[in-house]
């Protein structure tokens, strides 16, 4: 299961208003991603429709076919009506989740909508709000906390990256004890005071 940043039920409801807040970003790609959502989405619909109006019709049918075996008559040409709308939802099913997936992935490319007091443009247009404390100098030049973590045997970016995607590392060792114990130490903060 895939959690979607985006609610696609917001970009069907004010494509609009979500692609004016999404074009502050400045992203020239986003315009292309979200017509392709909006025809992706489209698609699923029309495909449900199509899907839901077969069941319709074979659920009535299967009803008149039980009532002409009942009157012993002959239903086969219903029952190979019913076979073929059966096989049509079978592909209809088939397409929507290719639908489906193909949806999610580009979702999953969507950011999130910046709130009005963030600044227009990517990250380097953010501007540091307030600082607490004094920069410490060091007489050498310190390395990055990932590059510390990894040569401490703390965390594995590419294995985390592997198995959950990007951002995502993977805590070993001493890495997982120390994450482990600041969970801990959270929910007893949080359940005593």
């Amino acid at each position: 299961m895939v959690t979607l940043v985006i609610d696609r039920k917001l970009l069907r409801q004010d494509p609009e208003g979500t692609r004016s807040v999404l074009a502050r970003r400045l992203d020239p790609e986003l315009a292309g991603i979200l017509d392709r959502v909006s025809a992706l989405d489209r698609r699923r619909r029309e495909i449900l429709v199509r899907a839901e109006a077969l069941k319709a019709e074979r659920n009535t049918a299967s009803e008149e076919v039980a009532q002409r075996k009942r009157a012993r008559q002959p239903a086969e040409e219903l029952l190979a009506r019913l076979k073929a709308s059966g096989e049509e939802v079978k592909g209809l099913d088939v397409d929507l989740k290719a639908v489906d997936d193909q949806l999610d992935s580009l979702l999953l490319t969507v950011p999130n909508l910046p709130l009005p007091e963030v600044p227009d443009g990517d990250a380097t247009g953010n501007r540091v709000l307030r600082t607490a404390g004094t920069v410490p100098s060091f007489g050498f030049t310190p390395r990055p906390h990932w590059e510390l973590g990894q040569s401490l045997g703390l965390f594995d970016l590419a294995r985390g990256t592997k198995i959950a995607g990007s951002g995502f590392p993977l805590f070993t060792g001493q890495g997982a004890r120390l994450v482990r114990a600041l969970v801990n130490f959270m929910l007893d903060l949080h359940t005593r005071e």
